[in-house]
């Protein structure tokens, strides 16, 4: 019966380091994913919170709800803790960034349909001297020609 016991103790302990396991990983992906994004967590609307930890992981909330795991439950509220207080910018700040620079595209061109109509009016412009120009030259030359 002792190594019943024992072996049941040694499973549940193996489960546990495994779960660990699994949230520590999760934690360095959502990190990495921080990382590679300037600080912002591109899922979950950029905010890190128990839950997606836990989904990352692929976990439930319950599963790390027992004594044994107390000190890491802990460990992991202080690390989301960390990462809540910086302030990750929500979906409305993007659209609103996504407006501005909308806005000022839309003013570049603008700028650029302007600066379009002026160089075509020069074209235009240039076009019509050339035109007189050669209509001054075939003159001139048909007066050289009548006088010789």
């Amino acid at each position: 019966m002792a190594g019943k016991a024992s072996n049941i103790v040694k499973s549940a302990r193996q489960r546990r380091q495994e779960t660990e396991i699994k949230v520590r990983q999760a934690i360095a992906d959502i990190e990495a994913d921080m990382a590679a994004n300037d600080g912002t967590y591109p899922e979950n609307a950029g905010k890190v919170t128990l839950t997606e930890v836990f989904r990352r992981a692929g976990v439930g909330r319950t599963t790390l709800s027992g004594n044994h795991h107390r000190a890491f439950m802990t460990e992991i509220k202080a690390w989301v803790s960390a990462r809540s207080t910086k302030r990750t910018p929500t979906q409305k700040m993007r659209a609103a960034e996504k407006v501005e620079e909308v806005e000022g595209l839309k003013q570049a061109i603008e700028r650029l349909a302007a600066d379009v109509q002026t160089w075509a009016a020069r074209c235009d412009e240039a076009e019509r001297l050339v035109v007189e120009r050669d209509a001054r030259i075939a003159s001139l030359e048909r007066r050289i020609h009548q006088s010789t």
